[in-house]
Protein backbone atom coordinates (compact mmCIF):
# COMPACT_ATOMS: atom_id res chain seq x y z
CA UNK A 1 0.00 0.00 0.00
CA UNK A 2 1.60 3.12 -0.92
CA UNK A 3 1.56 6.51 1.68
CA UNK A 4 0.57 9.46 0.06
CA UNK A 5 2.53 12.57 -0.37
CA UNK A 6 -0.50 14.65 0.52
CA UNK A 7 -1.28 13.37 3.53
CA UNK A 8 0.63 13.04 6.87
CA UNK A 9 1.50 10.12 7.97
CA UNK A 10 1.53 8.74 11.80
CA UNK A 11 3.14 5.96 13.70
CA UNK A 12 1.40 3.98 15.87
CA UNK A 13 1.83 0.66 18.28
CA UNK A 14 -1.37 -0.69 18.75
CA UNK A 15 -0.88 -3.09 21.72
CA UNK A 16 1.34 -1.36 24.92
CA UNK A 17 1.71 -2.11 28.22
CA UNK A 18 3.19 0.15 30.67
CA UNK A 19 4.29 -2.38 33.57
CA UNK A 20 5.14 -0.92 37.04
CA UNK A 21 8.71 -2.47 36.03
CA UNK A 22 9.19 0.36 33.62
CA UNK A 23 10.86 3.67 34.28
CA UNK A 24 8.67 6.38 32.42
CA UNK A 25 11.20 8.40 31.40
CA UNK A 26 13.08 5.64 29.54
CA UNK A 27 9.94 3.77 28.06
CA UNK A 28 8.91 7.66 26.68
CA UNK A 29 12.36 8.06 25.31
CA UNK A 30 12.88 4.19 23.90
CA UNK A 31 9.30 4.80 22.04
CA UNK A 32 10.18 8.26 21.03
CA UNK A 33 13.87 6.38 19.29
CA UNK A 34 12.03 3.57 17.76
CA UNK A 35 9.58 5.50 16.26
CA UNK A 36 12.18 7.84 14.28
CA UNK A 37 14.05 4.73 13.55
CA UNK A 38 10.91 3.86 11.73
CA UNK A 39 10.09 6.50 10.54
CA UNK A 40 13.54 7.36 8.81
CA UNK A 41 13.68 3.62 7.18
CA UNK A 42 9.98 4.66 5.58
CA UNK A 43 11.31 7.73 4.42
CA UNK A 44 8.81 10.31 6.20
CA UNK A 45 10.02 13.68 5.82
CA UNK A 46 7.90 15.69 8.23
CA UNK A 47 8.02 15.52 11.79
CA UNK A 48 7.18 13.19 13.85
CA UNK A 49 3.87 11.96 15.22
CA UNK A 50 3.34 8.95 16.71
CA UNK A 51 0.64 7.67 18.70
CA UNK A 52 1.02 4.34 22.18
CA UNK A 53 -2.50 2.70 22.29
CA UNK A 54 -2.50 1.20 25.96
CA UNK A 55 -4.30 -2.20 26.24
CA UNK A 56 -4.62 -2.68 29.97
CA UNK A 57 -5.48 -5.55 31.92
CA UNK A 58 -7.82 -5.64 34.80
CA UNK A 59 -6.71 -3.95 38.22
CA UNK A 60 -3.93 -2.13 36.25
CA UNK A 61 -4.55 1.73 34.67
CA UNK A 62 -1.24 3.35 34.25
CA UNK A 63 -3.32 5.81 32.18
CA UNK A 64 -4.90 7.08 35.02
CA UNK A 65 -1.26 7.33 36.52
CA UNK A 66 0.04 9.75 33.71
CA UNK A 67 -3.31 11.28 33.83
CA UNK A 68 -2.14 12.35 37.80
CA UNK A 69 1.36 13.30 36.82
CA UNK A 70 -0.38 15.93 34.71
CA UNK A 71 -2.72 17.45 37.46
CA UNK A 72 0.31 17.52 40.00
CA UNK A 73 2.60 19.16 37.21
CA UNK A 74 4.78 16.16 37.70
CA UNK A 75 5.80 15.62 33.74
CA UNK A 76 8.99 13.31 32.64
CA UNK A 77 12.70 14.88 32.40
CA UNK A 78 11.86 16.03 29.24
CA UNK A 79 8.75 15.99 28.37
CA UNK A 80 5.33 18.13 28.52
CA UNK A 81 2.08 16.71 29.10
CA UNK A 82 -0.94 17.99 27.06
CA UNK A 83 -4.59 17.50 28.06
CA UNK A 84 -6.75 16.96 24.95
CA UNK A 85 -10.92 17.48 24.99
CA UNK A 86 -10.78 13.52 25.62
CA UNK A 87 -11.12 11.51 28.14
CA UNK A 88 -8.93 8.89 27.06
CA UNK A 89 -6.08 10.69 25.30
CA UNK A 90 -2.86 12.89 26.64
CA UNK A 91 -0.12 14.42 24.27
CA UNK A 92 3.40 14.07 25.62
CA UNK A 93 5.55 16.75 23.81
CA UNK A 94 9.19 16.24 23.57
CA UNK A 95 11.61 18.92 23.87
CA UNK A 96 13.18 17.78 20.52
CA UNK A 97 9.66 19.31 19.12
CA UNK A 98 8.40 15.85 18.14
CA UNK A 99 4.82 13.95 19.90
CA UNK A 100 3.85 11.47 21.26
CA UNK A 101 0.11 10.60 21.68
CA UNK A 102 -0.79 8.13 24.51
CA UNK A 103 -4.66 6.53 24.65
CA UNK A 104 -6.35 4.67 27.36
CA UNK A 105 -7.47 1.24 26.21
CA UNK A 106 -8.09 -2.08 27.82
CA UNK A 107 -7.29 -5.70 27.54
CA UNK A 108 -10.02 -8.12 28.12
CA UNK A 109 -9.93 -11.98 28.65
CA UNK A 110 -13.49 -13.94 27.56
CA UNK A 111 -15.10 -16.83 28.76
CA UNK A 112 -13.31 -19.09 26.12
CA UNK A 113 -10.09 -17.54 26.98
CA UNK A 114 -9.07 -15.44 23.92
CA UNK A 115 -7.82 -11.93 24.66
CA UNK A 116 -9.48 -8.72 22.99
CA UNK A 117 -8.87 -5.20 22.70
CA UNK A 118 -10.35 -2.42 23.38
CA UNK A 119 -8.39 0.31 21.97
CA UNK A 120 -9.00 3.99 22.34
CA UNK A 121 -11.46 4.25 24.79
CA UNK A 122 -11.47 4.76 29.08
CA UNK A 123 -14.47 2.24 29.62
CA UNK A 124 -13.49 -0.77 31.87
CA UNK A 125 -14.52 -3.94 29.73
CA UNK A 126 -15.20 -6.75 32.40
CA UNK A 127 -13.23 -10.31 31.96
CA UNK A 128 -15.32 -13.91 31.32
CA UNK A 129 -18.09 -12.46 29.09
CA UNK A 130 -18.41 -14.56 26.10
CA UNK A 131 -16.53 -13.73 23.12
CA UNK A 132 -19.54 -12.20 21.31
CA UNK A 133 -20.63 -10.29 24.30
CA UNK A 134 -16.90 -8.85 25.25
CA UNK A 135 -16.68 -7.63 21.69
CA UNK A 136 -20.34 -6.07 22.02
CA UNK A 137 -18.86 -4.57 25.01
CA UNK A 138 -15.87 -2.91 23.44
CA UNK A 139 -18.00 -1.34 20.40
CA UNK A 140 -20.39 -0.05 23.27
CA UNK A 141 -17.88 1.48 24.95
CA UNK A 142 -16.98 3.33 21.29
CA UNK A 143 -13.60 1.15 21.57
CA UNK A 144 -11.87 -0.41 18.47
CA UNK A 145 -12.08 -3.92 18.63
CA UNK A 146 -8.75 -6.14 18.44
CA UNK A 147 -8.00 -9.73 18.01
CA UNK A 148 -4.11 -9.89 18.86
CA UNK A 149 -2.00 -12.68 18.26
CA UNK A 150 -0.85 -14.93 21.42
CA UNK A 151 1.05 -17.67 22.26
CA UNK A 152 -1.16 -20.86 21.78
CA UNK A 153 -4.44 -18.59 22.39
CA UNK A 154 -5.13 -19.01 18.43
CA UNK A 155 -4.64 -22.79 18.43
CA UNK A 156 -7.47 -25.56 18.98
CA UNK A 157 -11.00 -24.63 19.74
CA UNK A 158 -9.97 -20.96 20.68
CA UNK A 159 -8.61 -20.53 16.90
CA UNK A 160 -11.48 -21.56 15.21
CA UNK A 161 -13.53 -18.91 17.36
CA UNK A 162 -10.82 -16.42 16.22
CA UNK A 163 -11.37 -17.61 12.97
CA UNK A 164 -15.03 -17.59 12.52
CA UNK A 165 -15.37 -14.25 14.39
CA UNK A 166 -12.62 -12.46 11.48
CA UNK A 167 -14.67 -13.76 8.68
CA UNK A 168 -17.79 -13.49 9.92
CA UNK A 169 -18.22 -10.51 12.43
CA UNK A 170 -20.85 -7.36 10.60
CA UNK A 171 -19.26 -4.96 12.42
CA UNK A 172 -15.43 -3.02 12.85
CA UNK A 173 -13.32 -5.51 13.72
CA UNK A 174 -9.82 -5.84 13.74
CA UNK A 175 -6.74 -8.47 13.57
CA UNK A 176 -3.75 -7.74 15.65
CA UNK A 177 -0.04 -8.95 14.22
CA UNK A 178 2.44 -9.05 17.65
CA UNK A 179 5.61 -7.95 18.18
CA UNK A 180 6.27 -11.11 20.44
CA UNK A 181 5.47 -13.62 17.87
CA UNK A 182 8.35 -15.67 16.58
CA UNK A 183 9.64 -15.30 13.32
CA UNK A 184 9.33 -19.23 12.87
CA UNK A 185 4.87 -18.72 13.93
CA UNK A 186 3.20 -17.69 11.15
CA UNK A 187 0.24 -15.81 11.15
CA UNK A 188 -3.10 -17.92 9.90
CA UNK A 189 -4.52 -16.96 6.68
CA UNK A 190 -8.09 -16.13 8.24
CA UNK A 191 -6.13 -12.79 9.93
CA UNK A 192 -5.99 -11.23 5.73
CA UNK A 193 -9.89 -11.04 6.33
CA UNK A 194 -9.49 -8.04 8.28
CA UNK A 195 -7.65 -4.99 8.31
CA UNK A 196 -4.68 -5.38 11.10
CA UNK A 197 -3.51 -2.92 13.73
CA UNK A 198 -0.40 -4.41 14.80
CA UNK A 199 1.59 -3.63 18.20
CA UNK A 200 4.15 -4.26 20.32
CA UNK A 201 3.04 -5.93 23.51
CA UNK A 202 5.90 -5.50 25.44
CA UNK A 203 6.41 -8.01 28.54
CA UNK A 204 6.71 -7.71 32.09
CA UNK A 205 10.36 -7.99 32.10
CA UNK A 206 12.39 -4.43 33.32
CA UNK A 207 14.68 -4.63 29.77
CA UNK A 208 10.99 -5.03 27.80
CA UNK A 209 10.65 -1.38 28.12
CA UNK A 210 12.85 -0.27 25.13
CA UNK A 211 10.05 -2.25 22.64
CA UNK A 212 6.91 0.35 22.48
CA UNK A 213 6.92 1.67 19.16
CA UNK A 214 9.24 -1.19 17.41
CA UNK A 215 6.37 -2.73 16.07
CA UNK A 216 3.39 -1.62 14.40
CA UNK A 217 1.62 0.13 11.59
CA UNK A 218 1.93 4.03 9.81
CA UNK A 219 -1.38 5.04 8.52
CA UNK A 220 -1.92 8.61 7.25
CA UNK A 221 -4.76 11.94 7.94
CA UNK A 222 -5.34 14.41 10.05
CA UNK A 223 -5.26 14.29 13.77
CA UNK A 224 -7.45 17.08 15.55
CA UNK A 225 -5.25 18.33 18.37
CA UNK A 226 -8.23 18.58 20.78
CA UNK A 227 -9.76 15.34 19.78
CA UNK A 228 -7.01 12.86 18.63
CA UNK A 229 -8.35 9.77 19.37
CA UNK A 230 -11.54 10.37 17.49
CA UNK A 231 -9.99 11.49 14.72
CA UNK A 232 -7.95 8.57 14.74
CA UNK A 233 -10.77 5.83 15.20
CA UNK A 234 -12.61 7.62 11.74
CA UNK A 235 -9.60 7.24 9.84
CA UNK A 236 -9.37 3.48 10.89
CA UNK A 237 -12.98 3.13 10.17
CA UNK A 238 -13.02 4.92 7.02
CA UNK A 239 -14.01 3.03 3.71
CA UNK A 240 -10.13 3.33 2.45
CA UNK A 241 -7.85 3.77 5.56
CA UNK A 242 -4.16 3.50 4.61
CA UNK A 243 -2.25 0.92 7.55
CA UNK A 244 1.44 -0.43 6.64
CA UNK A 245 2.91 -2.50 9.05
CA UNK A 246 6.48 -2.29 9.86
CA UNK A 247 8.63 -3.70 12.26
CA UNK A 248 9.58 -7.64 12.42
CA UNK A 249 8.94 -10.85 14.55
CA UNK A 250 11.05 -11.87 16.92
CA UNK A 251 14.18 -14.06 17.00
CA UNK A 252 13.70 -17.68 17.69
CA UNK A 253 16.00 -16.96 20.53
CA UNK A 254 14.08 -13.83 21.67
CA UNK A 255 11.38 -15.48 22.17
CA UNK A 256 12.34 -18.28 23.85
CA UNK A 257 14.35 -16.11 26.73
CA UNK A 258 11.27 -14.41 27.52
CA UNK A 259 9.03 -17.29 27.67
CA UNK A 260 11.41 -19.06 30.10
CA UNK A 261 12.12 -15.49 32.47
CA UNK A 262 8.45 -15.29 32.65
CA UNK A 263 7.49 -18.77 33.36
CA UNK A 264 9.99 -18.07 36.54
CA UNK A 265 8.91 -14.67 37.73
Amino acid sequence: MTLSTDLPSLLVDAHVHLHPCFDLTQFLQSALANFQHQSDKLGLNQPLTAALLLAEVSGVNAFADLVSRYKQGNPPTDWEICPTAEAATLWFKHSSGHTLLIAAGRQAVTQEGIEVLALLTAAAIEDRLSLEDTLAAVTAAGGLPVLPWGVGKWLGKRGQLVAAQLQAADGPLFAGDNGGRPSFWPLPDYCQQRLQLPGTDPLPLAYEVKRAGSFGFVTQGHLDTDRPGESLKQILLGPQPVVQAYGQPQSPWHFLKNQSLLRLS
